[in-house]
């Protein structure tokens, strides 16, 4: 890391704590002695979809959020939930330094996430109380 002071290419790490997204690292130059702060972030590789026409576009988070929102309009899922979807493709891209995927491998991801989320949420516990719901639901709207 060069030193602002002085312009010297060599410094030390003295202190580093995580913040949010990022790494702030407090650095002392080992030629003038004067500490700086300095913050890092991971860079992910910029992803591009290619959609059925044959164009490329970049990956854009918000439209495939707006895409999973109409899908479950009706349905019991919570930002959290929808937002731990979209992370978790993101991630895989990143992680597999893949830069470019299909626009329906990207929807297939989508599904296979969200049916893996549903799958997690219906243990044998939950559904037999969503039952119990349902039915003194029934009973409380007849009465």
């Amino acid at each position: 890391m060069i030193c602002p002071f002085c312009g010297y290419e060599d410094s030390k790490v003295i202190d580093t704590r995580p913040m949010d997204m990022r790494i702030r690292r407090r650095r002392e130059c080992t030629r003038c002695a004067k500490r700086f702060t300095t913050f890092e972030t991971t860079e992910k590789p910029l992803l591009m979809v290619h959609k059925k026409d044959g164009s490329f576009e970049p990956f854009d988070r918000s439209k495939l959020i707006r895409g999973i929102y109409n899908a479950i309009k009706k349905r019991p899922i919570n930002v959290e939930q929808v937002n731990q979807i979209v992370d978790n493709i993101e991630n895989y891209y990143a992680n597999a330094l893949i830069t470019q995927a299909a626009a329906t491998e990207i929807v297939w991801r989508t599904k296979k996430s969200a049916t893996a989320k549903r799958r997690r949420m219906l243990t044998p516990n939950n559904v037999a109380s969503m039952r119990l719901e349902r039915k003194s639901h029934s009973a409380a709207v007849l009465e």
